[in-house]
């Protein structure tokens, strides 16, 4: 019954309805459409942080659901396509990343409960990524780490997971350019975000003019 459009679009209200509510913030989904192979397509989807600035936009992405037990596993997709978006990761007053507090209201009182989302693979393309601390350096030259601004042409990301605010994942393949004029190649790493810090290990990228290794950087 998943693939007749009047019952998708009850689904498509309910779905927004619960999910603004358990997330004490705005959440928008344009269209949605579920076939009969438990695929997902979802154009307009958005997610505000609790500022009601953006967190999370994405212009179209559709998704093949391996579960989708909140209460236990959390949610699972085997494989997301995400085309034309937004990913903005923002500190907070209390020095916390914009996605936790989110994240933790999934949360159950109970302490041995343990929300996660856990996708295997993400392939994405047009995806603006941004991460602003509430210092900024403004620097003469190059990155401003504290307020980086990269547009992502083409990814590919494996293991992505949120784990009670903290984001994970595997950056397999990754064409990219910052702000500043720096223009990524092949860029390959492991990304671990939480509580306002970046870490990267085994991080390689190439340029125009040259090969970056780093086998672990903070920001």
């Amino acid at each position: 019954m998943l693939n007749i459009e009047s019952v998708q679009n009850y689904v498509l209200q309910k779905a927004t309805t619960f999910a603004s509510e358990k997330l004490g913030t705005r959440v928008a989904i344009g269209h949605v459409d579920i076939d009969l192979f438990s695929r997902l397509h979802v154009d307009d989807f958005y997610v505000e942080d609790e500022e009601r600035d953006t967190l999370l936009y994405v212009s179209h992405a559709y998704a093949s659901l391996a579960s989708l037990n909140i209460g236990a596993d959390g949610l699972s997709l085997s494989k997301a396509c995400a085309e034309d978006g937004l990913f903005k990761l923002r500190e907070l007053q209390s020095g916390e990343l914009n996605i936790r507090p989110i994240v933790m209201r999934l949360q159950k009182p109970n302490a041995n409960s343990n929300f996660r989302m856990y996708i295997d693979r993400i392939e994405a393309s047009n995806i603006d990524f941004r991460y602003e601390r509430l210092v900024k350096r403004h620097p003469e030259y190059g990155i401003d780490y504290f307020d980086m601004h990269i547009k992502a042409h083409e990814a590919v990301i494996e293991d992505f997971s949120v784990v009670k605010g903290a984001v994970q994942l595997s950056v397999e393949s990754l064409s990219a350019e910052e702000r500043s004029g720096l223009y990524l190649e092949d860029v390959k790493t492991e990304l671990y975000v939480d509580r306002g810090v970046i870490r990267f290990d085994e991080f390689h990228a190439n340029t125009s003019q040259s090969s970056i290794y780093l086998p672990s950087m903070l920001i």
